[in-house]
């Protein structure tokens, strides 16, 4: 437990690089062909966006994401 908690205070600081990888983003289609396109074009290049779009909640809870934005 230890461990995690340390692992997460470096990884939530400047301590940690995240300029690479894939980040996964699930939310509704409104708001990601809508909003979301447009703000997350300037992203970093070394960051890899995966956005998936779909208004039944069940697909949202299935889907393997990093982040998950509902509006209800």
């Amino acid at each position: 437990m230890d461990l995690a908690a340390q692992t997460f205070n470096r990884m939530a600081s400047s301590e940690a690089s995240m300029d690479h990888g894939t980040v996964r983003l699930t939310c509704g289609v409104l708001l990601g062909v809508e909003v979301l396109l447009d703000l997350l074009r300037p992203f970093h290049a070394e960051l890899k966006l995966e956005l998936s779009t779909s208004d039944a909640l069940e697909d949202i809870a299935k889907l393997q994401s990093d982040i998950a934005i509902i509006l209800s």
